[in-house]
């Protein structure tokens, strides 16, 4: 250090270390003063005293701060990666006093360098490279280059090694399994890998460099997933670690291996690779250079089922593969042998065989193709002749023996295969011929009396004999069949008048001359008798009669009522007689309906009268005109008066009956509207009268009634208050009901009058609106009660005066206010889409009330014993939607009501039916069958019956303009239909037949028109089998669609 001190005395210099020890010091003296040097051994601070002639300097002593960058030390400098943080440590704590300075430069980069202090002078650098390559780290202390900077290191790039590895691939054990790394552009950094067995054990690999890029290579000697791991630098390289699938076909095993397989018999391949490892195993079957196929199941992870049918007695190459490598031990021939034990003889025409027709026998090979050559058959005839045949070869390997039989009697067939016997031989088939079979059956016949038939079948071969007796309804009549010498007789007995049609087969074959026609006459009908068919009380057993005569026949009785079904109970009796029971549940006239085989008896439909007695009453109830006694008050030489109310009691006319000491009283009996009764009568005597009231001749609950009679002095003390003109006091009269303040237009509005004690009088009304009066209808109950009624038609404001015996009634006029009410004859709705419906299928209509006003809508449907499901649905709007879902089959009745009053239509009878069932249907006749255009009988009968409600639909297609279709009930059987489509070119047809959309049973029916007989020959013994398209495809221009619907 340099001072400037002048004069000429002695300066003396004291330097102490940051130890506190003293450091030697050299004093030199200059021109201008003195210069002082030292060497410091430690860092830290100083402390310097300066004296000049015995005295301290100005600033003495002096505080200088030592360091050392020597001391700085630099760690964990490392190779980094591109776009990665990368730090190291700089430890300046033993360096003194200072700051850090860090610079990095790449090869054209100069990143920047985040420098934190750790602790007391210890600091990380961190930075991120932005290109790879060699780089050199910068670091100064105190702007001094510490010793070993700058500092080397590499920055690689992660995104240059790529490696191409297919992780869906199985790789086999035992060889090499290659990773291949791409490298993009130069390399600064090593690649290391390393591989991982299943069971954690290191393999042996390594990486060694292939065509500028590089390969991993290891060799696994384990089954399953092997874990590779590769690293660039000392970061793992994209995707890693990846996963190698090692697998071991060798150690697949086969299970139920057979040495021998018979032709048409399944064969049966395990494979078990539980212990090789994943992977796809293929199993594949050729025999003569034609692949078999096989069909593969998984019974579990591991195993695998094969199964395949070998269709030929022929070696077989079977071949097994894992992963697309062959398992040692394959491929392996089987042995197939001769199938002759899966032949089977079949005969299809197990009735027999018509004379003069083609006829066939097949020979079925389960699937097994056979050589026909290999085939020896001999037919023998009845007489021992032997019969000629043609064998054909079929599509699914099997064989027909085609025959014509010349004769009536028995036919032996033999058949072998290479010379043994086929299963099913010898085959015994009767030949029969329905022209030889005569038919006996004359004379006149009537109802009850046994119709025979004979058939003599001696000549005509060995057939079964089919029997089928129609009545005039097309109903099926009870027969009887006996053996006779000659065959057989048929006997039946008819239970109706009228047509008769016997139909017979002959080994499934309509016997020339069918049906036999007997016309039947009738010789008695069954007669009714009884007080069901004219009268009955509503809730009570009602019953008639019906008498047959001691005739068998069927008896049908329909009993229904103005809105509702009666179910009946008919009980059997002695000597053709039946007991019927029905219970009406509602008053009317009901509608009686009794067949007797199918046809109305006498004065059927019978129109009973359905009253309820208990429904008369009296207007104000018994209650307001007897005694606690239970007698009615009466007065001699006046009238004494009862009103009755009807209403609900059925159609009939009220009569009544009032006696006195065994003598009858006149009684004055009128009808006053459509459901009020007035009766009077006047007792001449006092005492007790019997008074009998009536409704339709039928005595009320309550009849007779007891009125007990007393002059008009007596009945005026037995009043509770004076019959005197002057006792009357109109603020006694007690009114009450809702009429009195408000109604609602086209609904009846009431209330009642008691002037009980308001003295002798009776009441004055009268009701006047703005624009109207309204008709105010009083009605006497007796005791001075009255009960008044009015019906408005238009809403607004009224006034109800009321006047008893001439003076007003506290509170009148009443001001009475009419809204607007519902009407329910304008509300709408479809009613004709429920007039039939399928059990168990929903039928809906849509009810329209926004012109009707307000009011509560309500639907129920009640079947024959339960009721059906039945649901509004409110749009919100005033419409709705009715939904019903019958659950029982017959007649229903739908009543819909607003503000309690029916609609117009309701109600509504639905007759409900079973649901279609197609496959109860059966099709039948010529038509459905192949034949010859010129004497082709297109016919065909299509039989409904127990099918159900339903649509039935006949579509033909075959050459254009050839054909039309037609259809027609047949009279005798309502669910029977006869068809016709009168092909009049040859060609191939195609019937469709369907019920509510539905193929019947052997629909759609391939029917080929030939021109001539050996063309139809021809198509059937060459056992040809036309492929005809069965979806719905446009025709082309030669073909069309003709088509016929029948509604049941």
């Amino acid at each position: 250090m340099t001072r400037d001190v002048g004069g000429d005395a002695t300066l003396l210099v004291e330097v102490i270390d940051s130890n506190g020890d003293p450091v030697s010091s050299q004093v030199k003296a200059s021109a201008s003063g003195f210069h002082v040097l030292y060497t410091p051994k430690v860092v830290g601070k100083y402390t310097v005293n300066v004296r000049y002639a015995d005295a301290e300097i100005r600033g003495s002593p002096f505080h200088p701060e030592v360091y050392d960058p020597s001391c700085v030390r630099v760690t964990d400098v490392s190779n980094g990666m591109v776009g990665k943080q990368t730090s190291f440590t700089v430890d300046a704590s033993a360096a003194g006093d200072g700051h850090v300075t860090v610079k990095v430069n790449g090869q054209t980069s100069h990143p920047y360098v985040d420098i934190s202090a750790t602790s007391d002078n210890c600091y990380t650098a961190t930075f991120e490279p932005q290109e790879a390559g060699r780089h050199q780290a910068y670091v100064l202390f105190n702007d001094i280059q510490i010793p070993g900077s700058p500092f080397d290191f590499l920055v690689l790039n992660g995104n240059s090694v790529v490696a191409k590895w297919d992780s869906s691939r199985h790789y086999p054990a035992h060889r090499p399994v290659q990773i291949e790394l791409e490298s993009k552009g130069t390399l600064h950094g090593k690649i290391i890998a390393s591989v991982t067995d299943p069971y954690g054990k290191s393999v042996n690999c390594r990486v060694y460099p292939h065509g500028g890029n590089s390969v991993v290579e290891f060799v696994p000697a384990e089954v399953g997933p092997h874990c590779v791991e590769v690293f660039y630098g000392s970061e793992p390289i994209k995707g890693s670690p990846f996963m190698a699938d090692v697998y071991d076909s060798s150690c697949v095993r086969l299970l139920n291996v057979p040495s021998l397989a018979t032709a048409g018999e399944e064969v049966t391949l395990c494979v078990d690779t539980s212990e090789s490892g994943l992977g796809d195993v293929d199993v594949s079957v050729v025999s003569n250079k034609i692949a078999v196929p096989t069909l593969q199941d998984q019974m579990s992870e591991f195993c695998q089922r094969f199964t395949f049918i070998p269709k030929r007695a022929a070696d077989h190459l079977i071949s097994v593969s894992f992963n697309g490598e062959k398992i040692p031990g394959f491929p392996f021939v089987l042995k197939v042998k001769n199938p002759v034990h899966l032949l089977e003889v079949i005969n299809p025409n197990t009735e027999g065989v018509v004379v003069k027709s083609s006829a066939c026998v097949l020979v079925e090979t389960r699937g097994n193709a056979i050589n026909p050559v290999d085939l020896e058959v001999q037919i023998t005839g009845p007489t021992g002749e032997l019969l000629p045949f043609k064998l054909l070869e079929m599509p699914n390997g099997g064989c027909k023996i085609e025959y014509t039989c010349r004769n009536a009697g028995l036919y032996v067939f033999k058949i072998f295969y290479h010379g043994e016997s086929i299963s099913g031989t010898p085959l015994y088939i009767e030949a029969f011929d329905p022209n030889r079979i005569q038919i006996d059956s004359k004379g006149s016949w009537s109802v009850g009396e046994k119709v025979l038939i004979d058939v003599d079948q001696l000549n005509a071969g060995k057939a079964d004999i089919g029997v089928f007796v129609n009545g005039p309804r097309g109903a099926s009549v009870p027969f009887d069949i006996f053996s006779s010498s000659q065959g057989h007789r048929i006997a039946y007995v008819p239970t109706e008048h009228g047509t008769y049609q016997t139909h017979l087969t002959y080994g499934g074959i309509s016997i020339p001359g069918c049906p036999i026609i007997h016309n039947v006459m009738d010789s008695v009908l069954a007669t009714v008798s009884g007080s069901g068919l004219e009268r009955g009380i509503r809730n009570r057993l009602t019953t008639f009669t019906v008498d047959s005569k001691g005739h068998r026949g069927e008896l049908v009785v329909q009993v229904d009522g103005p809105n509702s079904v009666a179910k009946c109970n008919i009980e059997p009796g002695s000597n053709g007689t039946y007991r019927v029971n029905y219970v009406p549940v509602e008053v009317g006239k009901y509608k009686v309906v009794i067949l007797w085989n199918g046809k109305p008896v006498e004065g059927s439909p019978f129109h009973p009268t359905i009253i309820d007695p208990s429904k008369v009453d009296v207007v104000g109830g018994w209650q307001s005109i007897l005694k606690s006694n239970g007698c009615w008050p009466l007065t001699i030489h006046e009238p004494n008066t009862l009103i009755f109310e009807t209403k609900h009691a059925g159609p009939g006319h009220l009569s009544a009956e009032v006696t006195h000491d065994g003598a009858v009283l006149p009684t004055d009996i009128k009808r006053l509207d459509v459901d009020h009764y007035h009766m009077t009568f006047i007792p001449h005597s006092a005492g007790e009268h019997v008074i009998k009231i009536f409704w339709e001749d039928v005595p009320l609950p309550c009849s007779p009634v007891i009125g007990m009679a007393v002059s008009p002095v007596e009945r005026q003390h037995l009043l509770p208050f004076s019959a005197s003109p002057t006792a009357v006091n109109s603020d006694k009269v007690i009114l009450a009901g809702q009429g009195l303040h408000q109604a609602k237009v086209y609904q009846r509005a009431e209330f009642v009058i008691d002037g009980t004690e308001a003295g002798y009088g009776s009441p004055d009304i009268h009701m006047v609106g703005l624009n109207c009066g309204v008709d105010v209808q009083c009605m006497p109950l007796g005791g001075q009660k009255y009960r008044c009624s009015y019906i408005p038609t238009l809403p607004g404001a009224y006034l109800l005066n009321i006047i008893w015996a001439n003076q007003p009634i506290r509170g009148s006029p009443f001001k009475v206010t009419v809204s607007g009410g519902n009407i329910a004859s304008k509300v709408t709705f479809r009613g004709e889409t429920l007039r039939s419906g399928i059990i168990g299928q929903e039928l809906r209509s849509d009810i329209d009330t926004r012109l009707a006003g307000s009011g509560e809508l309500s639907a129920q449907c009640v079947g024959p014993t339960k009721p059906a499901f039945c649901e509004l649905v409110d749009h919100r709007d005033g419409t709705f939607t009715l939904s019903i879902k019958p659950q029982e089959v017959g007649q229903h009745v739908l009543e819909i009501k607003y503000g309690g009053e029916h609609i117009p239509g309701s109600p509504v009878n639905i007759k409900v039916s079973g649901s279609p069932d197609a496959s109860k249907v059966t099709a039948r006749g010529p038509g459905l069958q192949h034949g010859i255009l010129s004497n082709y009988q297109s016919q065909f009968v299509v039989d409904t019956t127990g099918a159900g409600a339903g649509q039935l639909t006949v579509r033909v297609r075959g050459p254009k303009d050839a054909f039309h279709v037609e259809m027609q009930r047949d009279k005798h059987k309502d669910r029977r239909i006869v068809c016709y489509f009168d092909p009049t070119e040859p060609g191939d047809y195609i019937v469709h037949i369907k019920w509510s959309g539905v193929h019947v049973p052997g629909s759609p029916f391939h029917v080929h028109i030939a021109s001539t007989e050996a063309e139809l020959g021809k198509f059937v013994g060459e056992g040809a089998f036309l492929q005809f398209d069965n979806h719905k495809t446009t025709p082309s221009p030669q073909q069309q669609y003709n088509s016929l619907a029948y509604f049941e």
